[in-house]
Formats: structure tokens, C-alpha cells, sequence
């Protein structure tokens, strides 16, 4: 794979930045400067140029704020994957100067080293574009969810902040409602990304949210719990960063056992008492209305320790499920009322994918899909039934119901 990110004032072609991934030579100013102005010729006709496809690659453009364009240009990666890229470049740019700052650029240079920790989340993103479903949340099914939740939520009182979740390796075990329902994905995934490249001390900084609101300032806190749990908040100027820590770590300091227990779900990331076939080689369970998913391989598995397995399961989700899930919306928006009948069947759809050394099946009930990565040797209909009974043992699981709770 290889990938290249860039960024140019619009009308200027002033370059912002240029990054790459992968086995690929940087890309001369001349190339860069050609690519910005057929896509301005474009726009000066009337026309929107939005993407073109070379050899085995694709290049995309996309202008934002009618000021900021940015373009993409990979190999061996989806159109969808890079377009989400691109989204989410434009705004880690506005996550942390804000988008009047990027409607109006005054003074390029100062642009520039404003933009230090966008880059930092930029590069951290192209870094995860084959390993991470770039609209969603990565997130595990900790054991004690609820009591988690609610812990969280008389935290939550305690610091007066309606935005506040609990990471386990960069991985979410639990939020506020705040943080489900009024946090846009963009905006979350983009904390959370920010939160892994962090080297301040203390952990804080003002960050605008790029969905919710782009033009004013939060403040951005992550308080570390133990070596692999944190605390992440938004909330205003006060009180002092010394004062919330020392709040955080007299309240979660009685619940120790409590966060030992979630802290070693990792990197199995959903409970010890739901069972796999040993037919399952990988899981992963998304929710569309909360846009999070758990992803786990079997790792009592043969070559548990292979991740090829997972990169067949986000192939399969993307190339398989999202198509079928669009169409979907469409076709339910064209049901009528009297219809019902239909609408239930597009709702419980299954996917199936068959290799010859692997077989995919989805499960889609309601706002959740199941992707269950099978050795090639299991019958279909018992894939079916398997799949079918591992949904209901993660849903109905007393400890995960936050995770269809909004």
C-alpha cells in the first residue's frame, strides 16, 4: 500500500503539507501544484473534479469551506476508505485551530506551526487506514459495562462534564450519554486520536469539535488511571488541570478491582464467558446508531496471532456490508406503511462470503451487524446458526447492554 496526503490553499496552491505512507518517493512541488490547479480549472468551468483512477491507484479531491483543498492519492485501498480519510484530514486540521481560522488563512506560516498536533493525528490516521474502520469507534465489550457506565455517569456529575469516556488502549469501553448521543463520530474519533499523540504534560489543550461546533473552543482533558486506562473530557476553563486530577484519582481510587476487571480485556476485548465454535476464527460486532464496533480474533484459534484474519473481516464489512446497508436505507425510505412485512425482511439480511480458505457471514438485526470470519470447513447452515446464537450472547449479556443502550 501507499499513500499520499495534501494539503493547499484553494485559490493560491499555497502548499500546507504533504505526507506519505508506505514504500513511495515524496511528490515534487510541480506534481503537487499540477494536481491543485486542474482541480481549480474544474471549478472555474462549473465542474467539480472529484476523482480520477491511474494503473492500480485513485486520486481524490475535495475542497472544504470553499478555501481548503485537500487530495489523496493511494493504491490498494477503497474509494470509500480514502474519502473518509480525506474527511477526517480536514478536520483534525479544524479539531484544533477551528474552521474560521481555515475559511480565512491570513498568514500561512503561522498556519503551519498552529497545526503541529493536527499533523501528529494525521499521521496517526494514515498509519491506522488498513487496521481501524475510519467512521467508527474502535471499542471493547468490558465484563462490568454497566456498573463502568455507572461510575462514569456520577463522575460525569462530579466534574460537571457531559462528555466523558473511558479508554482501555485507545479502545472505548464505556461513554456519557453526552458523549454518544451529542458527539458526532468524526468529532470522537478525532479526540481519541489526539489522546494517543499527546505529549504534553499535563494532558490538556483547547480543541474545537469539527461536527458539533467548529467555531468554539472546549477544553480537552486525559487523565491516566492505570498503564492502560484513561480518562477523556471536555468541559470548560475550570477547575485547574491539578485539581481535576486529584478529583479523578480520589473518586475511581475505591473502584480498583473494578478497573483491573476492564483493563485485562484487552486484547480480547469482549467477556470471558462468551463462548466461540472453534470454527470462529474472528468477530466483529458494529452499531450503526452509535457508529462503534468491537473487532477480536478467536485466540484459541490456530495462528491466533495471525492479523490477516481481521484485515478479511474490515475487507468483508466494507466491500460486502456498507454497500448492502446503503442500499438498505433506500429501499426501506421507499416501503410503504402497509409494507411491513418487506421492511423486516431487508431487516434481518445475512451476508456471506466464501473462499478456500475462509468463509465470512453477517448477521444485520436492526441498528447491529455481526462478521463472523469461519474456517472454510463449516457447513453453511451451521455457520448460520453459530452466528445467530454469538449476537444474542453479546447483546443480551447483562454487562454490555450500554452497548445498544442509546
Amino acid at each position: 500500500m501507499s499513500l499520499h496526503l495534501m494539503s493547499l490553499v484553494s485559490d493560491s496552491g499555497v502548499p500546507i503539507f504533504s505526507k506519505k505512507r508506505g514504500n513511495t518517493e515524496s511528490l515534487p512541488f510541480s506534481t503537487v501544484a499540477s494536481l491543485s490547479t486542474v482541480a481549480m480549472f474544474c471549478k472555474n468551468q462549473g465542474a467539480q473534479l472529484i476523482s480520477t483512477e491511474f494503473d492500480d491507484g485513485l486520486i481524490m479531491w475535495k475542497e472544504f469551506e470553499n478555501n481548503i483543498m485537500v487530495i489523496g492519492i493511494a493504491r490498494d485501498i477503497t474509494d470509500t476508505v480514502l474519502a473518509d480519510l480525506i474527511e477526517l484530514t480536514f478536520n483534525a486540521m479544524v479539531l484544533v485551530v477551528g474552521v474560521e481560522e481555515l475559511r480565512n488563512v491570513q498568514n500561512i506560516d503561522r498556519l503551519k506551526r498552529d497545526l503541529k498536533q493536527s499533523l501528529a493525528v494525521i499521521d496517526s490516521l494514515m498509519e491506522a487506514v488498513d487496521t481501524d474502520l475510519l467512521m467508527y469507534n474502535d471499542s471493547v465489550l468490558a465484563p462490568e459495562n454497566m456498573e463502568l457506565s455507572i461510575k462514569l455517569r456520577e463522575y460525569a456529575e462530579v466534574t460537571k462534564s457531559p462528555y466523558v469516556c473511558l479508554l482501555v488502549k485507545q479502545k472505548i469501553a464505556c461513554g456519557t450519554e453526552g458523549w454518544w448521543l451529542d458527539l458526532h463520530v468524526i468529532d470522537r474519533k478525532l479526540l481519541i486520536f489526539l489522546n494517543s499523540v499527546l505529549t504534553t504534560v499535563p494532558r490538556e489543550m483547547p480543541v474545537f469539535l469539527p461536527i458539533k461546533a467548529p467555531t468554539i473552543a472546549y477544553r480537552f482533558i486525559a487523565i491516566a488511571l492505570t498503564q492502560h486506562l484513561t480518562i477523556c473530557m471536555l468541559c470548560g476553563p475550570e477547575p485547574p488541570y491539578a485539581e481535576l486530577e486529584s478529583i479523578t484519582q480520589q473518586f475511581w481510587s475505591p473502584e480498583i478491582n473494578l478497573l483491573a476487571a476492564a483493563e485485562k480485556i484487552y486484547p480480547r476485548n469482549f467477556p470471558e464467558d462468551v463462548s466461540l465454535d472453534d470454527k470462529i476464527l474472528g468477530l466483529m460486532l458494529v452499531n450503526e446508531k452509535t457508529r462503534r464496533y468491537m473487532i477480536s480474533k478467536n485466540h484459541q484459534a490456530k495462528n491466533a496471532a495471525s492479523g490477516h484474519r481481521l484485515d478479511i473481516l474490515r475487507t468483508f464489512f466494507h466491500q460486502a456490508i456498507v454497500p448492502v446497508r446503503q442500499a438498505l436505507a433506500i429501499d426501506i425510505n421507499a416501503i410503504s406503511t402497509e409494507n411491513q412485512d418487506s421492511e423486516e425482511t431487508f431487516r434481518n439480511s445475512e451476508q456471506f462470503w466464501c473462499s478456500d480458505y475462509h468463509k465470512s457471514h453477517a448477521v444485520l438485526d436492526g441498528d447491529n451487524v455481526l462478521c463472523v470470519l469461519y474456517t472454510a470447513s463449516i457447513a453453511t447452515d451451521v455457520m448460520q446458526g453459530t452466528s445467530k446464537k454469538l449476537l444474542e450472547q453479546l447483546l443480551q449479556d447483562k454487562n454490555n447492554t450500554q452497548w445498544q443502550l442509546f
